[in-house]
């Protein structure tokens, strides 16, 4: 789900530890990321149309109550990430107070110094944020299934097993580990990237 910009924090001027209004607006929603997203549009309106959490997936997404930005990073021309942020926005549309914006990781590399340091790829990464713009969680490059499936081929058919994987998904895996960071950001932990991402 998409929505208005609304304050993230109260108080004037940058802080550094967290994601500001300032900051919030100016990533895209998911229909402007798409509507610009050119060759790669068909595709990704596929992804979203494919996705299909479960019923217990939406079911956490739906019970969240704290307001949860996340900040998706999505290169031009990426579709792994483009498709992972189709995926998400699928699951987040189920939920009240989950909102989801795409960030070009190259026009926000202030942002991703603060919230991804070290982080590479910077593509495909999410940081999730509560009320206050505190970093609660983070996820990416890709689900952990995938990841088990790339790391068992020679590296020259990881880009093979990628697309198979992309092209018959339906987001489920992602879900899956969403919902387990979203319990996190819920309880109010601190920023703590998925183990092995």
């Amino acid at each position: 789900m998409t929505g208005p910009v609304i304050p993230i924090r109260a108080g004037s001027g940058p802080d550094p530890r967290r994601l500001g209004a300032e900051d919030w607006a100016r990533g895209s929603t998911f229909l402007e990321f798409v509507d610009a997203s050119g060759a790669l549009r068909p595709r990704i309106a596929a992804a979203f149309r494919s996705a299909a959490p479960s019923p217990t997936d939406l079911a956490v997404v739906a019970a969240v109550k704290r307001t949860i930005r996340i900040a998706a990073f999505v290169a031009r021309g990426d579709f792994e990430a483009a498709a992972n942020a189709a995926h998400a926005e699928k699951l987040v549309a189920a939920g009240r107070h989950l909102w989801l914006r795409v960030f070009d990781p190259e026009a926000s590399a202030d942002l991703t110094a603060r919230f991804l340091p070290g982080v590479d790829p910077v593509s495909s990464q999410f940081a999730f944020f509560v009320e206050d713009g505190r970093a609660c969680a983070r996820w990416g490059p890709r689900p952990a299934a995938l990841r088990a499936r790339c790391d068992a081929v020679a590296p020259h058919l990881q880009a093979e097993v990628r697309d198979a994987y992309y092209a018959s998904g339906d987001g489920r895996d992602l879900a899956v580990e969403w919902c387990a960071l979203l319990r996190d950001c819920i309880g109010g932990a601190p920023l703590a990237p998925n183990p092995g991402h």
